[in-house]
């Protein structure tokens, strides 16, 4: 008891006023706490501080995210194994072993696939260094000294297929867990109940993800459209050619934006101004069109997915959602 560890510290939702830190710019692309922003005030922004000799078991990140970690000051010992190592460090029962140090490693009978292990990746950090964790890799971490750090769990387009597959496999263990109870009344539901208990999340939610990163996205690149045809010459605008979109989805992209403005609060005006006039780069509109089809990507996989379209009218809003985005794509590409 001598050696408590202070983890998961939700530092930036309790003191949302006090600026202590900027998000590095290689991370940023973070739909993880896009998404958890809008679901009262939770997030996966951590602090992390804990005394020399404390330490963090053997583990992957939620959902199968990319994670950072920044130490302010203090030293860690990482230690990752590559996706699909962790198989040989569970015991026969198929439980991931505690710490990845232990002595029980070493009886076969209990973890017979440990002397198959090939790969084991050692990093010291340093006070002011940050990891990154690719999404998937399991790790161990060891505080050398007394260590504060700054911890981040994110997704992205480039990583919500492994997100969404890791939902969809622990689905599968729940039908497995509780296979003799599959003729009772509500069975998929109960499936889903216990999916969100264990994973953190269930397909309804996922679906919800989705939606909010997809049409944040539609929105930005609506605000694109219009702000591109108020630039073009009247003729052009009007004649509603190849390259700008037709007068009758001008006039409707800007009939939205102004419900958008009619609706905000008086502080977020400039904000909203700023966001309606000011054109995206070129960089800004492929990073959004990237963003929707893996959004559009993994809502073809929801679709072709019987568990999923079982659920209430999360098919119609999936099928749905994929057109809007289509309809956004085609308008800018």
């Amino acid at each position: 008891m001598d050696n408590l560890y202070l983890k998961d510290w939700h530092f930036t939702r309790d003191f949302p006023d006090y600026t202590a830190y900027e998000t590095p710019c290689g991370f940023s692309s973070d739909w993880l706490n896009e998404f958890w922003d809008t679901k009262d005030d939770d997030d996966y922004r951590f602090v992390y501080m804990g005394p020399k000799g404390s330490w963090t078991p053997f583990h992957a990140d939620v959902f199968r995210s990319f994670s950072w970690s920044a130490n302010i000051c203090g030293r860690k010992k990482w230690i990752f194994y590559p996706p699909g190592e962790e198989e040989n460090l569970c015991n026969k029962y198929g439980h991931l072993v505690y710490d990845v140090d232990s002595a029980e490693l070493l009886d076969e009978n209990l973890y017979p696939n440990y002397k198959k292990v090939r790969s084991r990746i050692e990093v010291i950090q340093e006070a002011g260094e940050i990891i990154y964790v690719p999404s998937g890799w399991h790790h161990q971490v060891f505080n050398l000294e007394d260590t504060i750090s700054i911890n981040h769990n994110w997704m992205n387009g480039c990583n919500v297929d492994i997100c969404w597959q890791y939902v969809k496999d622990n689905l599968s263990q729940v039908q497995q867990e509780i296979e003799d109870c599959k003729g009772m009344d509500g069975w998929d539901q109960q499936c889903q109940l216990i999916l969100k208990a264990s994973c953190g999340i269930d397909y309804g939610e996922f679906l919800q993800f989705m939606e909010v990163i997809a049409t944040n996205r539609i929105r930005l690149l609506q605000d694109h459209l219009v702000n591109k045809s108020r630039n073009l010459p009247t003729e052009q605008r009007q004649s509603g050619s190849d390259e700008t979109p037709s007068v009758d989805n001008i006039k409707c992209l800007a009939d939205e934006k102004q419900a958008d403005v009619s609706g905000a609060c008086d502080s977020n005006t400039s904000v909203l101004n700023e966001r309606l006039y000011s054109p995206m780069t070129e960089g800004q509109i492929n990073h959004c069109v990237f963003d929707l089809y893996s959004v559009k990507n993994v809502l073809c996989d929801m679709i072709q997915t019987p568990e999923f379209t079982s659920l209430n009218d999360c098919e119609n809003k999936a099928n749905e959602l994929t057109v809007k985005i289509e309809k956004i794509i085609n308008s800018i590409i």
